[in-house]
């Protein structure tokens, strides 16, 4: 059985991977009837978002309050938000491009595509900064329990998507 820190780590990561698949869907609907392309967008654009969430207001700030980060944890951190910030914003383009009354299914599935590429690389570096060996510098195991209260907890108050919301 793996240790604490690599669940969490594991978890992470198939959570990234499913926000990438969803993503992934979109891009290849750019030939498919909107009623196929349109609620995929809205349902990857709103997975990312939910999963960003979970990060911004209970993992990232969890691992603040542990008080164990090094300077680089602090600034790999603050440059994760940044990305957030960014992705949000290619988030809410591609959920305007699909509310549209006439929206085009192969600018949403580029839009789509810019922001999985853009995901990809967040995510390269974010697995970096929260890999197992680096998390367990960070929190100790009773943070660690519970920052994953937390996350519980803001899964069930979550009104998208709950189970796949955040590790």
């Amino acid at each position: 059985m793996s240790d604490i820190y690599t669940l969490q780590f594991e978890g992470l990561v198939t959570v990234h991977r499913a926000i990438d698949a969803a993503l992934q869907s979109v891009v290849d609907a750019s030939t498919s009837p909107l009623d196929v392309i349109v609620p995929a967008t809205r349902g990857a654009a709103g997975f990312l978002l939910a999963h960003h969430g979970a990060e911004d207001n209970v993992l990232f700030p969890a691992l603040r309050r542990a008080g164990r980060l090094r300077s680089t944890d602090v600034s790999a951190l603050e440059a994760r938000d940044r990305e957030h910030h960014d992705l949000h914003e290619l988030c809410d383009r591609l959920l305007g491009a699909a509310a549209r009354t006439a929206p085009a299914a192969a600018y949403i599935a580029a839009l789509a595509a810019e922001t999985r590429d853009r995901f990809r690389a967040h995510v390269a570096e974010e697995e970096h900064t929260l890999a197992a060996d680096r998390l367990r510098e960070m929190m100790t195991p009773a943070d660690l329990a519970d920052l994953n209260r937390q996350l519980e907890d803001f899964r069930a108050r979550a009104p998208q998507r709950p189970a796949q919301i955040a590790r």
